[in-house]
């Protein structure tokens, strides 16, 4: 672990698919998945229900969140949806009524101080949910 690793907490990227969104009449599938950097066996991922990116990328940092929150003391969450992030860092309670997802997120991250969220262009997570997807086909 670097020392800029050490002094914020290992690194959680997150991802979000909606697989079959461009398909008019097929199902939706909405896949999330979080993968710690430097940390092989911290990864996961689950389905979900969100048929918006937003929502998507909401929950899949709620599923990085909840299940890492006991596992690891600090994280950085690391997201690469700006207007997510954003609203994660202002804390909009308007849009927090709106979206129970982000609501319960918040307060997650609110009773753990050391979980922060920031903003990625390019993230490594995108190759682990693709991964994921291909050995998990649809049911």
């Amino acid at each position: 672990m670097t020392d800029a690793e050490s002094e914020k907490g290992l690194r959680v990227f997150v991802d979000a698919k909606i697989v079959g969104r461009h398909e008019k009449d097929a199902p939706k599938r909405t896949i999330v998945a979080y993968v710690v950097g430097g940390r092989d066996e911290l990864k996961n991922a689950t389905e979900v229900k969100a048929d918006e990116t937003d929502d998507a990328e909401l929950h899949a940092i709620a599923f990085a969140i909840h299940e890492l929150k006991d596992k690891l003391t600090e994280f950085r969450v690391i997201c690469d949806n700006e207007s997510v992030v954003s609203v994660i860092a202002t804390e909009n309670q308007k849009t927090a009524r709106k979206r129970p997802i982000l609501s319960q997120l918040l307060a997650e991250k609110r009773e753990k101080s050391g979980i922060q969220v920031e903003l990625l262009e390019n993230n490594p997570a995108h190759k682990f949910l693709n991964q994921w997807l291909a050995e998990h086909p649809s049911r």
